[in-house]
């Protein structure tokens, strides 16, 4: 039941983001709204990736391999557009966030894939030789 849970509340929250980014296309203000929600859903995916590869060590880690790899430089490459802040009036670091933040918002949508193929129904220790992906 909290697979459940987890797994439609994430799906929730990218139907209101994507809501939000189709309303961005009439009134502005509803694109910091989407990119709002993006946080939320990335933390909750962090925590909830975390969970699972405590619970099944062995099998999380060649299910969610790709996914730890893509979350990590995509956290790197937005944490590291801080840097370039004050160079060349800041649009290395628009760049730098932006691509890290649409990284991220197909990262999601890859755990959630993962999620609704292995982890919710459970299919994660039949299927511990994950070589096609």
């Amino acid at each position: 039941m909290l697979r459940k849970i987890d797994f439609y509340g994430q799906i929730l929250l990218i139907v209101v983001a994507l809501v939000a980014a189709a309303a961005a296309i009439f009134e502005s203000g509803y694109i910091f709204l989407a990119l709002f929600l993006l946080l939320p859903l990335g933390i909750w995916q962090l925590i909830s990736a975390i969970v699972f590869t405590a619970k099944n060590a062995n099998n999380a880690k060649t299910i969610l391999k790709i996914y730890w790899l893509c979350a990590g430089a995509c956290l790197i490459v937005f944490f590291s557009g801080f840097l370039f802040r004050n160079f060349a009036d800041n649009t290395v670091a628009m760049m730098m966030i932006g691509t890290a933040m649409t990284g991220s918002f197909f990262t999601a949508l890859y755990y959630l894939y993962l999620y609704k193929k292995f982890l919710l129904n459970d299919t994660a220790k039949e299927n511990s030789s994950i070589g096609s992906l």
